[in-house]
C-alpha cells in the first residue's frame, strides 16, 4: 500500500496491546498476576411456594407460585488498569537526580542517591477502580390455569370429532418486582486532609487521594539481553495498606510574601534562571518554578482508609438503585387435530413495565457517595408491549407413510414469532430508547426411517432484531472500548474551556498555567506571565477562539444532569458573554475541581450511568441459517447424535440517534472548538478533535462500513458428534462408554488496513471490511466411561470418569489480531482435564 509508517492507524486504536506469550518470562498458566489480592464472591437465597390443584382427571388445573430470590456479589482488585510487568530503569532516586553536564550551581542540589531497585522487574497499580458490590431481590407471583377440551365433549364420535380433535389452553397472570443496587468504591485511599494539605481537591475520585503500590518481582535484570527465561515471580504478599504511614513529599505551599514592598516579597511571575540547565540552553522560567520558594521536601503522617478494615462507608464513589415492576398476562392454545396429524399452536403475551431508579448522593467536597438513600417518586418510564407466536406441525397421513420405504415417516414444521424485550434504556444524550423487538420465521422437515432408528431434522430460520443493544457496560465495548468519550469529552471540554478563559483573563490563582498557557509550549512564553506580551497575542487569540467556540456549542444542562456531571452551563456561558471570569472555578465546575486535577478530574457521578443504567447505542441485525440434527440407533444400546449449524449474521442499521449525535459532534469539532487541547497546554497532538476522531469517529465509520457484512463474533459452521454404548449383559453389564467430537469454524478476529482513498496522506488508513482475518478452527475430543448398578431396591449408584479435550495441552489462542494478522489479545485454552463423579439416587 506504500504506507510510510510501520504502524499506520495506531492513533485510531487499530493496533492493540499484545498479550504476554512466553511463560518463561512469567508463568501465566499457573499464576495470577494479582497474586492473592483479587477476589470475587457471591451468594444467594431462594424461597418458593407452589400450590396446585387439578380436576376432572387433569382436564382442568390451577397452579399458584410465589418465588423470592436474593442474590449478591462483590469484586475487589488491585489492578485498576490493564496489568503489565515493567523494569525500574531509574538510576537514582527522584528527589536526588543525576544532574546534566554543565549544570550551574550543582552544589545547590543534594548528591544523587543510587536507586537500590534499579533493573528489577515490578508491577504496580492501585485499588482505585474495579471494586464493586451488587445486590438484587426478585419477587414473583404467577397464577396459571390449564384446561383441555375435546370435540367429543360436545359432539358424538364421528369424522368431524376426529378432525376437530382436542385442544389445550393455558392462561397466566403474573406480577414480578425486581430491585437491584450497585455500589462502586475505591479499595483504599488517603483521608481528605492529605489532599487539603497539598492544596489539592479532596474529591476521592480525582486521583490525588489515590494510593498507588509497587511490588518488585525479581532481582536486577539489567545485564540480560532478553526477558525470556527470567522466570519472574508472581506477587505472593497480601497488599492491604491501612492505618498511618509516613510519606516523603514536596510541600508546594508558597513561602515568601506575595505583598509588594515587604522584606520577603517574591513576584511569582518574575524571571528566574533555572540552574538545573546549562545557561546557554536554559528555557525562560519564573520564580513560580523556583523550588526554593516553596516549603520543599518534607515528611508527614498520612491516614489511609481501607475498605476491608471498616472504612468502606468513606470510600464509596457512586451507587444506583433500580426497581422494575412487570405485570403480564398470557394465553396459549395447542390443538391436536385430524387424529394428531395437524398440530397448530398459538401464543400471546402482554407486558406492562414500570421502571424506577435513584442515584446515590455525593458529598460535594469529597465525592464520597452515601448509601443511605431510597427510590422515591414515580416511574422513570412506563412501557407496554406484546409478543405472539404461532406454529404448525403437519405429520404425514397414513396413506403416505404406507408408501414410504423402510418404515419411514415425514413431518413438516412452521413457526413464526414476534416479541420484545422489557428493559429501561437511554441513549448517550439521555433520551429514552424504545424496547428492542424481534421476529423469527422458521421452516423445518423431520424425517425418520428404519422404524424410528434414524431421525433427521432440518430447520431453516431467519431472525431480524430491531433496536438491539450494541453493548451494555461501555467498559465492554459499544463502538470500541472508548465510548466514554461520547459523554466525558463534553465534561472535559467544558473544564478545558473554563481553565483557558480564567487563565488568559489573569484570574487563575491555582498555579495551573501548565494547563492553560498554550504560549509557553508554542513559543516559550514564561508560564502564566502577566500581562501577556505581544509575542503571545496570536496564540492567545487562537486559544480564546477555541474556548469560545466550545462554550457556545455546549450540550444543554439536561445532558450534564443526566450523567451527574457537575458542569453549570448557564454560569459558563454567562461569563463568556460578559467576559467576567473573576469567579472561582467552583462557580462553573462543581465537586471541588480545579485545573490541578486535570480535565480528567471531572467525572460523572454514576460512573457513566443514567438513572442507574448504562447508556447504549442500538443497531438492527439479521441472522439466518440452517440447523441439522441426526439421531441414530444402529443397535439397541448404541446411540449416535450429530448436530450441526450453518449461521450467517450481519448488522444492518445503526440507530439514527447515535449516528446523529456522533456526526454532529464530529462536525462541531471539525471547527475551531476541536482545537482545544485535552491534557495539558502543549498537547498539540491530543486535541479534542484528534481524541474524538481516534477514539470514537474512526470506530463509528468502521461500524457503518460493517453494515451488511458478516458479524465478527459468529462461527459460520459448527458441529457436535456424540457416540454412546451401554452394555446390558455379560460381566460388562452396567458399563457405558462414549465419546464426543466438538468442532467450530474460526470466527473473524480482525481486519486488515487499507489507505483511505479520500485523503492523500499514505498513513491515513481505515479497516478494510472486505479483508477480514479469520481465526483457526477449533476442535476437541471428549471420552467417558461409567458404571451403574442398584445397591438396594431404592438406592442406585453411578460412577463416571470424564476426559475432556483429550490429547490437548494448555495453550494460548488468539481472540483478536493486529491488522497484519499477528495475534494481539489471547486467552488460555484448557488442556486435557478429567473429572470423576459418584452419584447416589434415592
Amino acid at each position: 500500500m506504500g504506507l510510510a509508517d510501520p504502524y499506520p492507524g495506531a492513533l485510531k486504536n487499530y493496533y492493540k496491546d499484545k498479550t504476554l506469550t512466553d511463560p518463561t518470562i512469567f508463568d501465566f498458566y499457573n499464576n495470577l498476576i494479582d497474586g492473592p489480592n483479587k477476589f470475587e464472591r457471591e451468594g444467594w437465597n431462594a424461597f418458593n411456594l407452589n400450590v396446585s390443584q387439578s380436576f376432572f382427571h387433569n382436564r382442568l388445573a390451577f397452579d399458584f407460585v410465589w418465588d423470592r430470590q436474593m442474590y449478591h456479589d462483590q469484586q475487589e482488585m488491585n489492578m485498576s488498569d490493564t496489568p503489565f510487568i515493567s523494569i525500574d530503569n531509574n538510576l537514582t532516586l527522584i528527589n536526588s537526580p543525576t544532574l546534566p553536564a554543565g549544570t550551574v550551581n550543582a552544589s545547590d542540589y543534594p548528591p544523587p542517591v543510587a536507586n537500590p531497585n534499579f533493573g528489577r522487574a515490578y508491577i504496580g497499580s492501585s485499588g482505585h477502580y474495579g471494586n464493586s458490590q451488587y445486590f438484587s431481590t426478585e419477587n414473583n407471583l404467577l397464577f396459571t390455569a390449564y384446561g383441555e377440551l375435546k370435540a367429543t365433549d360436545f359432539l358424538n364420535r364421528s369424522w368431524v370429532t376426529d378432525l376437530l380433535g382436542k385442544h389445550r389452553f393455558t392462561a397466566l397472570d403474573s406480577s414480578s418486582k425486581s430491585t437491584t443496587e450497585t455500589r462502586d468504591y475505591v479499595r483504599y485511599a488517603t483521608d481528605a486532609q492529605w489532599a487539603l494539605d497539598n492544596n489539592q481537591t479532596a474529591n476521592i475520585s480525582q486521583g490525588f487521594r489515590q494510593v498507588d503500590w509497587i511490588t518488585y518481582l525479581s532481582g536486577n535484570l539489567s545485564g540480560r539481553t532478553s526477558a525470556s527465561g527470567a522466570y519472574i515471580s508472581p506477587i505472593t504478599a497480601v497488599q492491604s495498606p491501612q492505618g498511618q504511614t509516613v510519606v516523603q513529599y514536596f510541600d508546594s505551599h508558597w513561602q515568601p510574601s506575595t505583598v509588594p514592598g515587604t522584606p520577603t516579597y517574591v513576584d511569582p511571575g518574575a524571571a528566574w534562571a533555572n540552574p538545573f540547565y546549562n545557561t546557554a540552553a536554559a528555557p525562560a522560567s519564573t520564580q513560580s518554578e523556583n523550588p526554593a520558594n516553596y516549603k520543599g521536601w518534607t515528611t508527614t503522617s498520612v491516614n489511609i482508609l481501607n475498605a476491608d478494615q471498616g472504612d468502606l462507608n468513606q470510600l464509596y464513589t457512586d451507587g444506583s438503585k433500580t426497581k422494575t415492576v412487570i405485570n403480564s398476562q398470557g394465553f396459549t392454545w395447542q390443538g391436536y387435530m385430524a387424529d394428531g396429524l395437524i398440530v397448530p399452536t398459538f401464543g400471546y403475551r402482554k407486558d406492562k413495565v414500570y421502571s424506577y431508579s435513584a442515584i446515590a448522593p455525593q458529598n460535594s467536597a469529597t465525592g464520597v457517595a452515601s448509601m443511605n438513600y431510597a427510590i422515591t417518586g414515580g416511574a422513570n418510564s412506563i412501557s407496554t408491549g406484546s409478543s405472539n407466536t404461532w406454529g404448525l406441525v403437519v405429520h404425514a397421513p397414513k396413506f403416505i407413510r404406507e408408501n414410504l420405504p423402510w418404515d419411514s415417516d415425514i413431518s413438516l414444521t412452521y413457526d413464526r414469532s414476534s416479541n420484545f424485550r422489557d428493559e429501561t434504556r437511554y441513549d448517550f444524550q439521555g433520551n429514552s430508547i424504545p424496547n428492542s423487538s424481534g421476529k423469527t420465521e422458521e421452516y423445518g422437515v423431520v424425517l425418520s426411517t428404519l422404524s424410528g432408528k434414524i431421525h433427521l431434522k432440518v430447520v431453516s430460520y431467519k431472525t431480524t432484531v430491531t433496536g438491539a443493544d450494541l453493548s451494555g457496560d461501555p467498559s465492554v465495548s459499544t463502538l470500541g472500548s472508548n465510548t466514554y468519550w461520547l459523554y466525558l469529552a463534553e465534561a472535559w471540554g467544558a473544564a478545558s474551556a473554563v481553565a483557558d478563559k480564567i487563565g488568559l483573563s489573569g484570574n487563575d490563582t491555582t498555579g495551573a498555567a501548565w494547563y492553560w498557557d498554550w504560549a509557553n509550549h508554542d513559543i516559550n512564553t514564561p508560564y502564566g506571565a502577566m500581562p501577556r506580551d505581544p509575542a503571545s497575542a496570536a496564540i492567545d487569540a487562537h486559544e480564546n477562539a477555541a474556548a469560545d467556540a466550545w462554550i457556545k456549542s455546549m450540550q444543554p444542562q439536561s445532558f450534564y444532569n443526566a450523567y451527574g456531571i457537575p458542569v453549570n452551563v448557564a454560569n459558563i456561558q454567562a461569563a463568556d458573554a460578559s467576559g467576567n471570569w473573576a469567579q472561582p472555578y467552583s462557580s462553573f465546575i462543581g465537586g471541588g475541581w480545579s485545573p490541578g486535577a486535570g480535565p480528567g478530574g471531572v467525572q460523572a457521578a454514576g460512573a457513566g450511568k443514567i438513572n442507574g443504567v448504562y447508556p447504549v447505542g442500538t443497531i438492527d441485525n439479521v441472522s439466518k441459517g440452517y440447523e441439522f440434527e441426526l439421531t441414530a440407533q444402529p443397535l439397541h444400546n448404541w446411540n449416535i447424535t450429530f448436530n450441526a449449524s450453518k449461521t450467517s449474521a450481519s448488522r444492518t442499521t445503526l440507530s439514527s440517534t447515535l449516528s446523529s449525535f456522533i456526526e454532529a459532534t464530529h462536525q462541531r469539532l471539525s471547527g475551531v472548538a476541536g482545537d482545544l487541547r485535552t491534557w495539558w497546554a502543549g498537547d498539540t497532538s491530543g486535541t479534542f478533535r484528534a481524541n474524538f476522531d481516534n477514539n470514537v469517529y474512526s470506530a463509528y465509520l468502521f461500524q457503518q462500513q460493517q453494515n451488511g457484512q458478516s458479524a465478527p463474533e459468529v462461527h459460520p459452521w459448527a458441529f457436535n458428534l456424540v457416540n454412546t454404548y451401554n452394555f446390558d449383559h455379560s460381566f460388562l453389564k452396567g458399563v457405558d462408554v462414549g465419546g464426543g467430537l466438538r468442532w467450530q469454524q474460526g470466527a473473524i478476529l480482525g481486519y486488515r488496513l487499507k489507505a483511505d482513498p479520500i485523503v492523500g496522506d499514505p498513513n491515513n488508513v481505515v479497516y478494510d471490511v472486505n479483508a477480514p482475518i479469520y481465526g483457526s478452527a477449533q476442535s476437541a475430543v471428549d471420552l467417558w466411561v461409567g458404571y451403574q448398578r442398584k445397591l438396594t431396591d431404592k438406592i442406585s449408584w453411578q460412577i463416571q470418569l470424564n476426559l475432556r479435550n483429550v490429547g490437548q495441552k494448555t495453550r494460548l489462542t488468539p481472540i483478536s489480531v493486529e491488522p497484519d494478522g499477528t495475534p494481539a489479545a489471547q486467552r488460555i485454552m484448557e488442556g486435557m482435564a478429567w473429572q470423576l463423579t459418584n452419584t447416589f439416587s434415592f
